[in-house]
């Protein structure tokens, strides 16, 4: 199975219209065909403990398109084979 990363500063469980279209979208797929990149919030842990991929927090409030947050998702798209990247 070929894997997706998503790289997103609009993830839950922080609330909104995007959030909420980010994870229905992303619930339509096989569980373990995704790796999501995204910024941490007050209870992601929790929330992250019960989706079935791979969920990780960049330690920033904001995810912004830094040298480092693009390290991090060519990191996440090798260590996961990932074939496709969507932000």
């Amino acid at each position: 199975m070929s894997r997706t990363l998503v790289v997103t500063n609009d993830f839950p469980p922080r609330q909104g219209g995007i959030q909420t279209f980010v994870a229905a979208l992303l619930a339509t797929r096989p569980p373990g065909s995704l790796v999501v990149l995204a910024s941490d919030h007050p209870g992601s842990a929790e929330h992250d403990a019960a989706l079935p991929y791979e969920v990780v927090r960049a330690p920033t409030g904001m995810l912004l398109p830094t040298p480092g947050a693009a390290r991090t998702a060519a990191r996440l798209a090798r260590e996961h084979e990932c074939r496709t990247v969507f932000f």
